[in-house]
């Protein structure tokens, strides 16, 4: 069965846009934390407010602010930021770059939006990275059990969806199988990886599929998708699904 990597892709995608987000968020933080070490702080007074409005419909806001530095007035100055308690009048503190008293910023304005950006990329990447470095790590194991495991061959008992995953409104397709130890009372549930194609052909209910196992631990187990294999009692039932 053609192996499909969407998963990986799906979660690479999530935190590879969270890591951008967090690399925004603590770049934002370092140019304001240089940006103090060389300002003043002024008290400046708003000026105006633009408020625009693009093709979209969605409404900015420019902000002008007037203040006094080292004996010098400043007027009509472009602020770095808008916020909706802001109005025309109004007094707010800022600082003062000492080179350039022409540009000033807020001393916090920008940490909302740092927190919304810290927090947005945190999550994507906590969203993505998690499960695909789980992924990682499930395939290296499969690797190796396709190599030093053991090999059963287990029953298909069923064909379901894995309802925890949607892509593009699919759920990948997961297959049950028993495995009947014959020199114990035991019966052994697998089941296989995601599977993004409708494995039924291949493996109908009933069938043979290959299993590599770890002889000392059943719970390392890989469901060999890759090919397929030429058929109940008082058993006791351990479920490693």
């Amino acid at each position: 069965m053609k192996k499909d990597f969407t998963e990986k892709i799906l979660f690479g995608v999530f935190a590879i846009v969270g890591a951008i987000f967090l690399i925004v968020a603590i770049a934002m933080v370092c140019v304001q934390i240089q940006f103090k070490q060389n300002a003043d702080p002024v008290t400046a007074v708003i000026d105006r407010i633009e408020t625009h409005r693009d093709s979209d419909g969605d409404y900015s806001h420019s902000v002008y602010v007037s203040y006094e530095y080292q004996g010098e007035y400043f007027k009509g100055v472009h602020l770095n930021y808008y916020s909706g308690d802001m109005y025309e009048g109004k007094q707010i503190e800022l600082l003062c770059d000492r080179n350039n008293p022409h540009k000033v910023r807020s001393k916090g304005g920008e940490l909302l939006l740092v927190a919304i950006l810290g927090g947005m990329g945190l999550v994507f990447f906590l969203i993505g990275g998690i499960p695909l470095i789980s992924l990682i790590k499930k395939d290296k194991m499969r690797k190796q059990l396709l190599q030093t495991g053991k090999p059963l061959y287990a029953k298909v008992e069923s064909i379901g969806y894995n309802a925890t995953l949607t892509v593009n409104g699919r759920h990948p397709f997961v297959i049950y199988c028993l495995y009947e130890d014959p020199y114990g009372d035991v019966t052994y549930r697998f089941k296989s990886q995601n599977l993004w194609s409708d494995p039924s052909p291949q493996f109908p209910i009933g069938s043979e599929i290959k299993v590599f196992v770890d002889g000392n631990d059943y719970s390392r187990y890989c469901v060999c998708v890759d090919e397929a294999s030429p058929s109940s009692s008082n058993r006791k039932i351990v479920d490693y699904t």
